[in-house]
């Protein structure tokens, strides 16, 4: 009788498990309530409506301080990019985007054949 009844509500469970897991899986053995949770950023970081708001606060201090210059990127009208230039040229000694990946020129020097 106890192998039986073991048996049967491993049948069981295993069915409610398989039928659970089926109806509610969104994406592959996640419910959308796990993904929601997932993906939620409140959830790891509680104060994120005050961070929130020191962003909006710094924001508006860059725009006045650099006005931005729309840049168009695309043939939609709302094809637009905020550009933020620099009021003053580039000081000396300041970091460049050719920094980040040397040249030819560069990597030959570092590694002459």
């Amino acid at each position: 009788m106890m192998r039986r009844t073991f048996l049967m509500a491993g049948v069981s469970l295993s069915a409610v498990a398989v039928g659970k897991s089926l109806a509610a899986s969104v994406f592959l053995d996640y419910t959308q309530e796990q993904l929601d949770t997932a993906y939620d950023q409140s959830f790891w970081a509680p104060r994120m409506a005050e961070l929130e708001e020191g962003d909006g606060i710094a924001s508006a201090e860059v725009r006045r301080a650099m006005p931005p210059r729309p840049a168009k990127y695309g043939p939609d009208a709302r094809d637009l990019i905020d550009v933020f230039a620099p009021g003053m040229p580039r000081p000396p000694r300041s970091w460049s985007s050719s920094m980040a990946v040397p040249g030819p020129e560069t990597l030959a020097r570092m590694h002459p054949i």
